[in-house]
This record gives structure tokens, C-alpha cells and sequence, in this order.
């Protein structure tokens, strides 16, 4: 298994963060210490359209469905 990137965040866990970007796996780590992170198998189709020939691809594939870049 895998995170795949996408997330459904309670917005108390940015709350002691100061603004500005910054990598999220430690947020992510202090939170799975704390057991207040949970997971969800997917088990339906999933597509990585992390480079523009994929995105491009898919597209293709579904034409009525469009992904924006």
C-alpha cells in the first residue's frame, strides 16, 4: 500500500504552524505518533497522472471526464 497524495485534513492539524510552505511528511509523522492519523483502502481504479503524457492519456481515455492540468 501507498499514500497516494490525497488527503481530507482537519485544519486543527496546521493549527501550531506558523504560515508558509513546508513539507508535509513530518505533520504527517507527528501525527501517526499520536494515533490521530487513519487510512482508507481504496480498492477501485486509481491513475497516476503525476507527468503531462499521463494526464494527457487518461484524458484520451475518458474524453467526457476531463482532468485539468
Amino acid at each position: 500500500m501507498t499514500y497516494s497524495g490525497i488527503g481530507l485534513y482537519d485544519p486543527q492539524l496546521f493549527a501550531a504552524e506558523a504560515p508558509g510552505k513546508k513539507p508535509l511528511r513530518p505533520l504527517l509523522d507527528r501525527a501517526v505518533a499520536g494515533a490521530l492519523l487513519q487510512g482508507e483502502l481504496h480498492s477501485g481504479a486509481w491513475e497516476d497522472i503525476g507527468t503531462p503524457e499521463r494526464l494527457a492519456s487518461i484524458n484520451a481515455r475518458f474524453p467526457s471526464v476531463p482532468v485539468s492540468q
